[in-house]
């Protein structure tokens, strides 16, 4: 196949993909967060999570915090209306990352701030426990 059937393959796979789905991709952002390392750290996660349609993700010791609110450019086609002069952000999303045909499964979901204490808690006693080791 030749260079310009590969992109041309490729843009037409992708708008085709676009073309079948809600717009998923356009219905939340996510940010990187440092990896917690105080208690203090794991309560201002919390307190994202204390907030309506959030979620932190951890995949491959990454932290994330997805928030769910959908593009004010999305229209009710599930179409951009700034596709043209769309954010970078928008340009940088590839469809290897496309969710419309897989399903993002993070190694860990947080979804209270109560989940998020229980699972600080009990690595802060995981790591109590490796520091007496090493003290004796």
């Amino acid at each position: 196949m030749s260079k310009s059937n590969s992109y041309n393959s490729k843009v037409s796979r992708i708008s085709d993909k676009c073309d079948r789905c809600s717009g998923k991709c356009c219905r939340y952002y996510m940010v990187d967060l440092p990896a917690p390392k105080s208690k203090l750290d794991f309560d201002n996660y919390g307190w994202f999570l204390a907030h309506e349609n959030t979620v932190i993700y951890v995949d491959e010791k990454k932290w994330f915090l997805c928030v769910f609110s959908k593009c004010r450019y999305l229209d009710d086609d599930n179409r951009c209306l700034i596709y043209e002069n769309r954010f970078q952000a928008c340009r940088d999303y590839s469809d290897e990352n496309c969710e419309f045909d897989s399903e993002y499964e993070p190694d860990l979901t947080f979804t209270t701030p109560e989940q998020l204490a229980n699972y600080a808690e009990k690595r802060f006693a995981k790591m109590g426990r490796k520091r007496t080791k090493i003290l004796k």
